[in-house]
């Protein structure tokens, strides 16, 4: 029952037809649909990654790993997509081949992996032991070195110890650090420079302001000053009309919007105008602006990861200490 505590953040009451007791979502969303704005898509218990432009699937591709998860997925400026896939990391083509992969060893995972230059990849990977640890891979040399480890709260449960981490503009890493409840800053050297107490963190972003934006698997989007403070959250509670469950990824645009992928798949049977979102766009004034709903025409699944190709971060300027 605790494992399915933490995969499920919530449970939706349906009724005997399977249909939920209340719409997911209202029926008219705001925002102009799937035609909203380019982006990339994939979800959990859906393998497959979609590339969505003017509300069409321009690309997907079936991206086969452990429990069907695609963690973290990177369009990179050339046009490949860096893939972080549970079982490993890889880069794959628009033709769909791989040009580069790491596979993991037996009882680890990696959740996380961030493009460095050209030629390099940062991830971290989880294992059935006392640290988590933090990799640098030069795809073009093939070396792979280990940084340094990470201490985890649950050494026997590699799948909840850390998820998304994220490359600040000073060079240092954020790791969201889901088993232990918090979130922290480390320095090329692995030494912890800052951290923030904050609920089964899954994601994770440093903002030009200094703060730090993090999404929770409790349900909420926070921002955190340098002290560890709340300065703005967004909740169930700001959004009444609007089932919520499972938040993963939250993105701060440039325009000051939040973006976050939403992990609820519908009822068996649910009608589209009855069925939950799969992402949302939250104003600074936590309106929802836009809403994402597309389980037919084109079918998508789960919201678990969506990017704005166009927006943050700027990957040509991501560096590790003086990793470039």
């Amino acid at each position: 029952m605790k494992r399915m505590k933490w995969i499920c953040a919530a449970v939706v009451v349906v009724n005997g037809l399977g249909q939920p007791d209340r719409p997911m979502a209202p029926a008219e969303l705001p925002g102009d649909g799937i035609r909203h704005r380019d982006f990339l898509f994939t979800g959990q218990l859906d393998d497959t990654l979609y590339l969505v432009r003017k509300g069409e699937v321009v690309w997907s591709d079936r991206v086969p790993g452990a429990y069907g998860h695609v963690m973290e997925a990177t369009m990179l400026p050339g046009g490949n997509f860096l893939l972080a896939y549970m079982t490993g990391v890889k880069e794959i083509t628009t033709e769909k081949k791989v040009v580069w992969n790491y596979s993991a060893p037996p009882k680890c995972e990696v959740h996380t992996a961030k493009a460095i230059g050209r030629d390099k990849v940062l991830f971290i990977q989880n294992c059935a032991s006392e640290v988590a640890e933090v990799f640098l891979a030069n795809k073009a040399g093939g070396k792979v070195e280990r940084l340094f480890t990470i201490p985890v709260g649950k050494p026997d449960v590699p799948h909840l110890q850390t998820r998304r981490a994220a490359l600040t503009p000073g060079g240092t890493l954020l790791l969201a650090r889901t088993d232990l409840n918090r979130i922290s800053e480390f320095d090329v050297s692995g030494k912890e420079i800052w951290s923030a107490a904050v609920a089964r963190p899954w994601s994770v972003q440093r903002l030009p302001d200094g703060h730090t934006l993090v999404a929770s698997f409790d349900m909420f989007v926070r921002e955190l000053d340098a002290q560890g403070r709340t300065v703005w959250e967004f909740s169930p509670k700001d959004a009444p009309d609007y089932v919520l469950p499972k938040w993963c990824v939250a993105t701060r645009l440039r325009n000051g919007n939040t973006l976050v992928g939403i992990n609820a798949p519908p009822a068996p049977g649910v009608e589209e105008s009855r069925a939950p979102v799969q992402a949302i766009e939250i104003s600074p004034d936590k309106k929802i602006v836009w809403a994402l709903r597309s389980w037919k025409n084109p079918a998508l699944g789960a919201g678990w990861i969506i990017q704005y190709p166009d927006d943050p971060p700027a990957l040509s300027e991501q560096h590790f200490g003086e990793i470039r």
